[in-house]
C-alpha cells in the first residue's frame, strides 16, 4: 500500500528545482558545471553555463591528456593530473562512470571558487593590518631607543601577531589552490617569505631594532614585505579568474526526471 507521507524535498540553490535528499546530492555532484573547464591545460570557456558542452569538453580534455588512449579495452581511464592521490591513470568500468567522475571533479572546483575569493580577501586584509603595524614600528624607530624601547617591543609583538594571522591565511589559500600551474610561484614565495620572517625576528630580538653589521634595518624589511605582497598578487590572479559557476539562463524542463542523455 502506497504511503501517504510526502517525501521531504530540498531545493537546489542554483536552479531552484526540488529534489529528494539523495537526488539533490547526485544533482549537485554533476550539474551546474560552471563556464570554465577546470581540467588542467584546458582553455575551454562558455559565455553561459551549459552542462552538456562542459561535459563534452571535460571528456575531450581527458582524451587529449591520454594521447587519444582514454579507453583501453573495457577500461575507461582518467588522466586528470594528481587525481586519486597521484594514481594516474586510474580506470572506470564504463564510459558513463568516467563521465560522472570528471563531472564531479569539475563541480568541486566550481564550488571552491567562492571559497578561494574569500580566502584571498582574508589574506589581503591581514596584509593591510600587518603593514599598518609595521609602519607604526617604523615611526617609533625614528626616536631615540631609550625613549621608545618598550613601545618598540610592544609594537613588534603586534607585528608578529599580524604576521601569524597572515601566515595562517596564506596557508589556507594555498590549500585551496593546488593547481600545478602555480606550484612554482608558491614555492618561490614560501622560500623568500620564510627567510624574511626568520631574519626579521632575529633582527628585532637580538639587535634591539638597531642596524646590525649587515646593515639590516626597518627599511630593509618594509621593502621585503612589499616584494612578497607583489608575489602574492601574482599568485592571486590565476587562482581567482572566473571562479564562480554561473546559473543557467535557460529555464529547466518542467519534468524533473528528464536528464539529457549526453550527460549520462
Amino acid at each position: 500500500m502506497a504511503s501517504d507521507t510526502p517525501r521531504d524535498e530540498f531545493t537546489c540553490g542554483v536552479c531552484n528545482k526540488s529534489f529528494t535528499a539523495r537526488s539533490l546530492d547526485e544533482h549537485l555532484q554533476s550539474r551546474h558545471l560552471g563556464t570554465e573547464c577546470h581540467f588542467p591545460g584546458s582553455n575551454f570557456k562558455l559565455s553561459e553555463e551549459n552542462d552538456v558542452q562542459m561535459t563534452e569538453a571535460l571528456m575531450r580534455a581527458n582524451d587529449e591528456a591520454a594521447g587519444g588512449q582514454s579507453q583501453i579495452g573495457d577500461k575507461h581511464l582518467c588522466f586528470w593530473p594528481d587525481c586519486k592521490g597521484g594514481k594516474q591513470p586510474h580506470d572506470y568500468g564504463s564510459h558513463r562512470a568516467l563521465k560522472r567522475h570528471l563531472q564531479t571533479k569539475q563541480r568541486k572546483l566550481c564550488e571552491r571558487g567562492p571559497k578561494i575569493l574569500d580566502a584571498w580577501s582574508q589574506v589581503n586584509h591581514h596584509i593591510v593590518v600587518r603593514d599598518a603595524r609595521l609602519d607604526c614600528l617604523g615611526v617609533l624607530l625614528q626616536h631615540p631607543r631609550e625613549q621608545v624601547g618598550i613601545s618598540c617591543k610592544l609594537m613588534f609583538n603586534f607585528v608578529q601577531e599580524a604576521n601569524d594571522a597572515l601566515d595562517a591565511a596564506i596557508r589556507h589559500v594555498r590549500s585551496l589552490t593546488p593547481g600545478q600551474d602555480t606550484n612554482d610561484g608558491w614555492d618561490q614565495f614560501f622560500q623568500q617569505y620564510q627567510d624574511t620572517q626568520q631574519i626579521f625576528s632575529r633582527w628585532a630580538s637580538n639587535l634591539d631594532f638597531n642596524p646590525g653589521p649587515d646593515h639590516l634595518s626597518w627599511h630593509t624589511f618594509r621593502k621585503h614585505h612589499t616584494h612578497l605582497s607583489g608575489l602574492l598578487r601574482n599568485l592571486e590572479h590565476p587562482t581567482t579568474t572566473n571562479p564562480h559557476p554561473q546559473p543557467a539562463t535557460q529555464p529547466a524542463p518542467d519534468n524533473q526526471s528528464f536528464i539529457d542523455p549526453r550527460l549520462m
